[in-house]
């Protein structure tokens, strides 16, 4: 059975996380789905980091992390979908995940650049919604190749470090 962990800074008195899950095992009733924490204050990137940082680890390898921290926050930020240490991170790309490991990621894609939509909500309509429909991609090493070859576009490192491929800072 995939394991997906949802950490946000939705809280818990609204129905935010409940949609995340809704739309997860409503398009895929076979992924288990593990909270981590919703009590992270909005837009509090370092302490999603520092949690996620302490027990993405304790999870089995080939986990999906989804982040929604600070995923409305900056109109700029790409959707991405990441392997880091033989686990998988879904979310967007605002500098929490280069802060969780001084390991270089091992692939990494751009979600939502082929067929994009626009949300307010992108916890459930983007990372939530590629989770519940493409099942095949949740666990294995060919999760994010597949998600680069169908619903994603290859970046290189500059994404996370200010590097590009060949390790030159940009």
């Amino acid at each position: 059975m995939a394991i997906v962990t949802l950490l946000t800074d939705s809280g818990e008195s609204d129905h935010y996380v409940a949609a995340i899950k809704a739309k997860i095992i409503s398009v895929n009733p076979g992924i288990r789905v593990e909270d981590i924490s919703h009590k992270i204050k909005p837009g509090d990137i370092a302490h999603a980091a520092f949690v996620l940082r302490g027990v993405f680890r304790d999870f089995p390898k080939g986990t999906v992390h989804l982040v929604g921290v600070d995923s409305t926050g900056n109109r700029g930020d790409a959707y991405i979908a990441l392997q880091l240490e033989d686990h998988f991170f879904v979310g967007c790309d605002n500098g929490l995940f280069g802060l969780i490991s001084e390991k270089p990621h091992q692939q990494l894609v751009v979600l939502n650049a082929i067929n994009s939509i626009s949300t307010t909500f992108p916890e459930r309509d983007v990372f939530a919604h590629q989770l519940g429909e493409q099942p095949a991609l949740v666990v294995g090493e060919d999760r994010v190749a597949d998600l680069r070859q169908d619903h994603g576009v290859p970046v290189g490192r500059s994404t996370l470090d200010g590097k590009d491929d060949d390790g030159d800072q940009r």
